[in-house]
C-alpha cells in the first residue's frame, strides 16, 4: 500500500509542481522567450562549478569515491535480520 501512494504522490508532483515551476522558470512573452534574472544567476553559478569539475575532475571522483565508501560501510554495520527477534512467548 505504501508503494502505491508512493507511486501516486510522484504522479502527483510530476502533473502540478513540474509544470508550475517551469511556468515562474520563463517570463510570459510570446515574441521571445527570456529567463527571469534569477535562472540566469543560477545558470552563471553552474557554468563557473562545471568549470572547476572539467579543470581538476578528480576531485570530484574522489569525493565520491569517499561516499561510495562510507555507504558500504553504514551498510555494513546495519543488522543483517529482515524482523528484530521477538521477545514475547510464540
Amino acid at each position: 500500500m505504501a508503494y502505491i501512494a508512493a507511486i501516486l504522490a510522484s504522479l502527483v508532483v510530476a502533473v502540478t509542481l513540474t509544470p508550475a515551476l517551469s511556468y515562474f522558470a520563463f517570463v510570459r512573452n510570446a515574441s521571445a522567450p527570456q529567463e527571469r534574472s534569477w535562472l540566469h544567476t543560477l545558470k552563471a553559478r553552474y557554468a563557473g562549478a562545471l568549470q572547476a569539475v572539467l579543470k581538476a575532475p578528480f576531485i570530484p571522483f574522489l569525493f565520491t569515491a569517499l561516499l561510495l565508501l562510507g555507504a558500504l560501510f553504514a551498510a555494513w554495520q546495519m543488522p543483517r535480520a529482515f524482523l528484530p527477534r521477538s521477545t514475547s512467548a510464540p
